[in-house]
């Protein structure tokens, strides 16, 4: 019974605190040190200091126990349509890494009672959740509340990045460059990377251009209506050619992309494409395609290994289909 009361009141206090930056979004960032990292520290904290010593054991009962309370956690939010899939995937190893760094915290208060009591020769081991020195734990508990009220964007720094991959292909320049400018309709056998097939991102279904020249512009459409605008500034026939994106996220319809990650909304943006062919002596050519991206975040080292995930395999996926119709151009 202790047990599902310490999960319930844990996952019940994240619950309320996301409730509460939901409706102070004006004031609270969502995409905050407040909640991504002192949030679960509150709730790894709350977890194992009403579980008692009784139910954990050791340090690492005390780091992995929060992890039931944060997938409880995952599991409500998503009902309740307050997170999306994909923003959870993201987040969720952090997320719960904190928690556990949480309960390690509660684990070594309570170890330290515990020996308090004993050297004091006291047969209360403060192992009950209801006892009134756990009220000490509140300090914890409140730091997402108020911190989040100071932080509000203070801590968002954009940075920019480069996401590059690269392909040898068997076949002519004039074949595999003719596959790079446009895209003709895409089948969903060719798309079966993760994002796309299992989290059911919204698939590439073609992409259009008017020129192929300097100033041209493409048009990158994908499932739900959501499109790319692309302009054309930089370009050599056969050798390299660099894409301008321009994304309004105002025009990405609902339920798309989770506010918080859609592309050209206020923490991640896609800046240009840049496609460069080089001919090897041996015929074959060698294609490589980097993508520049600012993510503007309070952690951006962790967006950036997301990033450099997803749009890898949306990189790579590209150049294999590339590939594909270059070696086989009836398909």
């Amino acid at each position: 019974m202790k047990t599902l009361l310490a999960f319930s009141f844990a996952a019940l206090y994240g619950i309320l605190l996301r409730f509460f930056f939901a409706f102070y979004s004006d004031l609270l960032q969502v995409i905050s040190v407040s909640l991504v990292i002192l949030a679960p520290l509150g709730i790894g904290f709350l977890t194992v200091a009403l579980s008692g010593l009784q139910r954990v054991k050791n340090g690492w009962a005390a780091f992995f126990r929060p992890w039931v309370t944060t997938l409880v956690l995952l599991i409500v939010t998503i009902l309740l349509s307050l997170e999306g899939i994909i923003c959870w995937l993201m987040i969720y190893p952090l997320f719960s890494i904190m928690a556990g760094f949480g309960g390690v915290l509660a684990y070594i208060m309570l170890l330290r009672k515990k020996r308090q009591a004993l050297h004091e020769q006291r047969d209360d081991i403060l192992d009950d959740f209801d006892r009134p020195d756990l009220l000490k734990m509140s300090p914890v508990l409140l730091l997402p509340f108020v911190l989040g009220l100071v932080e509000q964007d203070r801590l968002l720094t954009p940075d920019t990045y480069t996401v590059t991959r690269e392909i040898t292909i068997d076949a002519p320049p004039a074949r595999i460059w003719s596959a790079i400018t446009s895209v003709a309709e895409i089948s969903p056998e060719e798309q079966q990377g993760f994002f796309t097939t299992v989290l059911q991102l919204p698939r590439h279904l073609r992409t259009t251009l008017d020129t192929a020249a300097l100033g041209g512009h493409r048009t990158a459409w994908y499932e739900r209506g959501l499109y790319f605008e692309e302009t054309i500034t930089q370009f050599q026939p056969e050798k390299i050619m660099t894409v301008a994106i321009k994304a309004d996220p105002g025009k990405v319809p609902p339920a798309v992309l989770d506010e918080h990650i859609v592309i050209g909304g206020r923490h991640f943006k896609a800046l240009e494409d840049t496609y460069q062919l080089t001919a090897l002596p041996n015929g074959q050519c060698r294609l490589r395609l980097s993508g520049r991206i600012v993510i503007n975040t309070p952690f951006n080292w962790y967006g950036n290994l997301w990033a450099h995930w997803v749009l890898g395999e949306m990189f790579q996926d590209l150049l294999d289909r590339i590939e594909t119709r270059s070696t086989h151009p009836a398909q």
